[in-house]
């Protein structure tokens, strides 16, 4: 009897570990992704001439910028020198020709001459062809463009398009969805790029342009169609008579607004002012006279969160965008044709809230939700949200990764004035 006990408990103890195991929960997976990728910050406005110096080129880096764009400097020895400093404090520059676009085809062989001093240099991100030009003008870029990469080919072509908000005449009769696509059609960018500033303020109450979500929508589905990215500016002063100028809530909420359309950059308008013409234009994020504001700080605040937590996102590809709760939601949460179903999710309560859906290439999901009352009225909302089977998230706030639980599984989230929170979804 004895030898038998002796042989059954081993057997026993075996099955009794066995159940255990297959008990036990599973290891939470966590995707893995290398810190090679960098989300682009750009700024609208490099410092012009008489400022190109250790101090300004030393600002914009400390800002978290990491491209910044020519205006006032042409392309001669002060681009040459602007480029230096971008090389030595790690940031690309955007050339400005101001003549480039208007070179007839009959002297595109005088590229080489003109383009060879910026070849092979490390900082050099490309060159501003145009700003916001009509349709008219597509079929001439795409020859120049094809010009240009013949003496720079690993350096942008870079132009920068409407908003939905420009009239017919800009677009030469053209609607805005038209515009687009013929724009990548004919002229096959590398990124697509366009500005929409969204921040008003009206009789003393802020407002947002009521097709805000549109056109980051109508931009989001032909980046992807086009297997493009795409990169958006942001509202970084005030201009005009009703463009009113913004602190950190403002300019994160178009950041992280933008994110969930699955941008892959974002660019200041503007790092440095500009000086005030037939144009009314506040103080951006250096003043006319070289000297930081509030903006700087503000912006440069925002540029480092995201920088915390961009290899992680750029992981992920949109898959596409919905708002909760559609009903009384603002008129500026419209979109076309939003993402209906979202299956790592089953609902959003309360709101409002948009929320971009993505995926990676191993079929891992994550979303950004992003509070959508406008920023100027300083309101948080509270949220919460189900999901089908996730079992802990990773939630970025600020920048600052933290693991959540889910209870139940859903989990209650504040969104405060402007915010966006990314999340992964784990399982």
């Amino acid at each position: 009897m004895k030898c038998i006990f002796s042989r059954i408990l081993p057997l026993c103890m075996t099955v009794v570990l066995v159940l255990l195991s297959a008990c036990s929960p599973k290891e939470i997976k966590e995707p893995d992704f290398p810190d090679t990728q960098t989300l682009h910050i750009g700024g609208w406005v490099a410092p012009p001439p008489g400022y190109i110096n250790e101090k300004t080129y030393q600002e914009v880096a400390d800002s978290g910028i990491n491209a910044i764009y020519a205006i006032y400097e042409d392309a001669d020895d002060n681009a040459v020198q602007a480029l230096e400093l971008a090389e030595k404090y790690g940031i690309q520059y955007l050339v400005r020709d101001r003549s480039l676009a208007g070179i007839s085809e009959e002297d595109f062989d005088l590229l080489p001459a003109r383009l060879e001093k910026f070849k092979d240099h490390p900082a050099l991100l490309g060159h501003l062809a145009i700003d916001e030009p009509g349709p008219a003008r597509f079929p001439y870029l795409a020859k120049l463009k094809k010009a240009y990469h013949e003496v720079l080919p690993n350096s942008l072509f870079y132009v920068n398009l409407f908003p939905t908000y420009s009239s017919l005449a800009q677009r030469n009769g053209k609607d805005y969805k038209t515009y687009i696509q013929e724009y990548i059609d004919i002229v096959k960018p590398d990124v697509l790029s366009f500005d929409h500033y969204p921040l008003k303020e009206l009789s003393g109450e802020t407002q947002v342009t009521e097709d805000y979500l549109y056109n980051l929508e109508i931009i989001s589905k032909a980046a992807k169609k086009a297997d493009i990215p795409f990169w958006c500016f942001l509202q970084t002063m005030a201009y005009g008579l009703t463009n009113r100028s913004p602190d950190y809530e403002d300019i994160r909420w178009q950041a992280y607004t933008a994110l969930a359309f699955g941008a892959r950059g974002i660019q200041h308008f503007c790092y440095w002012t500009p000086q005030s013409g037939t144009e009314y234009f506040g103080e951006a994020m250096i003043d006319t006279n070289g000297s930081k504001t509030p903006i700087y700080d503000y912006a440069s605040r925002l540029n480092h969160e995201l920088l915390k937590f961009d290899h992680i996102f750029l992981s992920y590809k949109s898959v596409g965008q919905m708002v909760w709760s559609t009903e009384d939601a603002p008129v500026y949460t419209y979109m076309e044709d939003p993402l209906e179903v979202f299956s790592p999710v089953k609902t959003v309560e309360g709101g409002p809230v948009l929320m971009g859906c993505f995926e990676d290439a191993k079929g891992n999901h994550a979303i950004m939700l992003v509070n959508m009352t406008d920023p100027g009225r300083e309101e948080q909302t509270e949220i919460t949200v189900k999901f089908s089977d996730a079992r802990a998230l990773n939630v970025y706030t600020g920048g600052e990764k933290e693991r959540m639980v889910l209870k139940n599984g859903k989990i209650d989230l504040v969104l405060e004035s402007g915010e966006g929170k990314f999340i992964q979804i784990l399982s």
